[in-house]
């Protein structure tokens, strides 16, 4: 018999995984080009005071072009107020960077797992590799 202990997760973490999400997410909203990305990644990081990163964001929003974009953008800098906020944008300043490849790499992934379930006959290691074709295939359609 297994018994699984109560799952629990501390306010602060579960605070700082949600504002990484929010951030992405919004991120992903501004459509910054890889250029863009790359760019703005490279000023925050040759800054280490908040008011010199919060400055580079409040400059790099003024030269965005495209009025949704920008809006979108001064929404997502607007919510940066601490140095952790500015340590979690990078973070996922990062992944917006890889996230085609990340994608890419899924389908890939999926593809030859699709084809190594054909020669498996219906059993554990069948039941094992369908398990992740679900988290796959949402992964696919993103």
């Amino acid at each position: 018999m297994i018994t699984f202990e109560k799952l629990s997760i501390e306010d602060n973490k579960f605070n700082l995984n949600l504002k990484f999400y929010y951030l992405l997410k919004h991120l992903i909203k501004t459509a910054l080009t890889d250029k863009q990305a790359n760019d703005l990644l490279l000023r925050l990081i040759s800054h280490t005071e908040l008011d010199k990163q919060i400055e580079v964001l409040c400059n790099y929003s003024e030269a965005i072009r495209g009025k949704v974009k920008s809006e979108q953008f001064r929404v997502l800098i607007g919510n940066i107020v601490e140095q952790i906020d500015i340590d979690i944008f990078l973070c996922s300043l990062r992944f917006y960077i890889i996230k085609d490849w990340l994608l890419e790499e899924s389908k890939v992934k999926n593809l030859v797992d699709s084809g190594a379930m054909h020669d498996t006959d219906l059993s554990l290691k069948y039941d094992e590799k369908s398990l992740y074709r679900p988290y796959a295939t949402r992964v696919k359609g993103a």
